[in-house]
């Protein structure tokens, strides 16, 4: 008897024009870690898009970056690690999320974006793959000595150079190519001590700016 009640209670809610509630998002976000990188929370709706969208595609760990390039981090605000980043790109006012990793031989930045009830997937750049464990900085000149880029002798490090970083609107932080205002958050896929690429969301796409 009671879920016939209920029953006529939707369908009497539907007929007279009342909204059934939508599912609600949730959203990404890095919980911020005291003296050390923030830890990615997805959530399911982020990961449920990213399995049906790529189910091989493995998010980066903090562990697969050059230590420099994690001491970086450690003084970052919430909502930024070298693989993932998590911003209002589409300004809706609900959090996306950018994340980088690896599917098949390839390296891929994927952009999570909010669409109301759910999150959809764009590959943003990809490259060949190349392991954590196969790359260095600086670069190696010969058997004995590696140099930085004044030509001095250094400490070599083994991880990955490429990261990603939030631009926050009105142009927060300044692309290294120039100063370019966005009234959304951006974000750049930068290169450690190398060049950097600004990305924006426009029109249902993100653009490279220099594009």
């Amino acid at each position: 008897m009671r879920s016939l009640l209920l029953s006529f209670a939707i369908f009497s809610s539907a007929a007279l024009g009342a909204e059934i509630p939508s599912h609600k998002l949730i959203q990404p976000q890095v919980h911020s870690a005291k003296r050390d990188i923030g830890q990615l929370a997805l959530g399911t709706d982020a990961e449920v898009a990213i399995k049906t969208f790529a189910s091989d595609f493995q998010i980066y760990k903090t562990d697969d970056f050059l230590p420099s390039v994690r001491e970086m981090f450690k003084s970052e605000s919430a909502g930024e690690t070298p693989m993932a980043i998590v911003g209002d790109f589409n300004g809706d006012k609900i959090k996306d999320v950018v994340v980088m990793g690896r599917r098949g031989k390839e390296q891929v930045v994927l952009a999570l974006t909010s669409n109301k009830t759910k999150y959809e997937v764009q590959v943003v750049d990809h490259m060949p793959l190349v392991e954590p464990k196969d790359s260095f900085y600086p670069p190696k000149v010969d058997d004995d000595t590696v140099f930085d880029e004044d030509e001095s002798a250094v400490q070599r490090e083994q991880g990955l150079g490429t990261y990603l970083v939030l631009v926050h609107a009105l142009g927060h932080r300044q692309a290294q190519d120039g100063a370019k205002h966005f009234p959304e958050d951006a974000f750049q896929i930068e290169t450690f001590r190398g060049d950097a690429r600004l990305y924006h969301y426009q029109g249902g796409k993100y653009w490279n700016w220099q594009d």
